[in-house]
């Protein structure tokens, strides 16, 4: 597969001070792949290159880019090109996320009318369907109410659904599922991982969680004070962590005792 996001020797600074010290990574086509480390890490901060999501003030250099297209030199119309059509991002919470005084209705048809240009009723049936892929049923009905009349998980699928109404090539995920108990979190996880697969969509998502992971993904970044101390696959996460700092993490990751006789 080839690789649709490329970060090649990211360093940031904030007034003088550098926050990220030369990260690279790579994420390929129908691929899900995990920033872990500690708050402050740098996570936040690596994803929002690749939507150039920084302030005025800041000072960058080296690489993010995104199918071809770097979004720290690209012209505006190149950049908007990237932030309407091929990356979407979902964020911690939805309830900050969506505006509360429009309809989920509204905030999911969007970008594609004031964006794409693309008529009403149109849009209105690309927001119905997505919001029945994500498992919100009477999605017709749903889109009239206000972000209110959801819950925190069944909120999180309409910002699932509003982030894949352009059909992107990327999804970036900052701490989505975060917010969610335990059971809620599983449920939009399985529908993030199946439209990942129909639509082959590369994932890259922030998580504190290494439970989630060493399950949900196939390759795991690990970061500490802006960089990247350690790549690893997923499903190896538990078993052959080499770095001090990995080590320590998964030490002080919560886990179930076994019961003695």
């Amino acid at each position: 597969m080839s690789s649709l996001v490329q970060i090649e020797d990211l360093r940031l600074s904030f007034a003088g001070r550098e926050v990220l010290h030369g990260v690279s990574l790579e994420v390929r086509q129908g691929e899900t792949v995990a920033l872990v480390g500690e708050s402050g890490s740098g996570k936040s901060s690596t994803i929002r290159s690749l939507l150039n999501l920084y302030p005025d003030t800041a000072t960058h250099s080296g690489i993010a880019s995104v199918d071809g297209v770097d979004a720290l030199s690209a012209s505006a119309a190149a950049l908007h090109g990237l932030r309407s059509r091929v990356v979407s991002m979902v964020h911690q919470d939805p309830r900050s996320s969506l505006n509360p005084v429009r309809t989920v209705g509204d905030s999911v048809m969007e970008r594609l009318v004031h964006v794409h240009g693309v008529p009403v009723a149109q849009a209105r049936a690309t927001a119905v369907e997505l919001l029945e892929q994500v498992g919100i049923r009477d999605a017709a009905a749903k889109l009239r109410l206000y972000p209110h009349a959801f819950s925190g998980g069944m909120l999180q699928r309409v910002a699932i659904a509003a982030a894949l109404t352009v059909d992107p090539r990327v999804l970036l995920a900052d701490e989505a599922t975060s917010a969610l108990d335990v059971t809620t979190q599983a449920e939009v996880l399985s529908v993030l991982r199946r439209l990942q697969r129909e639509r082959e969509l590369a994932v890259l998502m922030v998580t504190h969680d290494l439970h989630l992971a060493a399950a949900f993904c196939d390759r795991v970044y690990v970061m500490l004070h802006g960089t990247v101390v350690e790549e690893i696959e997923g499903n190896r996460l538990f078993s052959s962590a080499e770095h001090d700092y990995t080590r320590h993490l998964l030490e002080a990751a919560p886990h179930l005792k076994r019961r003695t006789a």
